[in-house]
């Protein structure tokens, strides 16, 4: 019996992260990367149907935000995370 591959990829999934090159310049630029964030998380959620949350990165430049998403909604970091910046914490 041989099985889809794609569906076999989304059941592995554990952690979602999204690399863009370059900090997104406009506030509707960042709101496309946060919806295409959005069907990832609702794809794992199709394939994973007894998942509780998903945990996503989303490295734009050298700026890391934190997305926590389960079946009520999404949650994200207000300030982004200088990846660069070890001490800022």
């Amino acid at each position: 019996m041989q099985q889809n591959l794609s569906s076999i990829w989304w059941t592995q999934i554990h952690t979602i992260v999204e690399v863009k090159p370059q900090r997104p310049q406009k506030v509707g630029e960042l709101h496309e990367t946060i919806v295409q964030l959005g069907s990832y998380i609702r794809q794992v959620f199709r394939e994973q149907f007894d998942r509780c949350f998903v945990i996503t990165l989303l490295l734009c430049g050298d700026e890391l935000t934190l997305w926590y998403c389960d079946r009520v909604g999404l949650v994200g970091t207000t300030d982004p995370i200088n990846i660069h910046n070890v001490g800022a914490f």
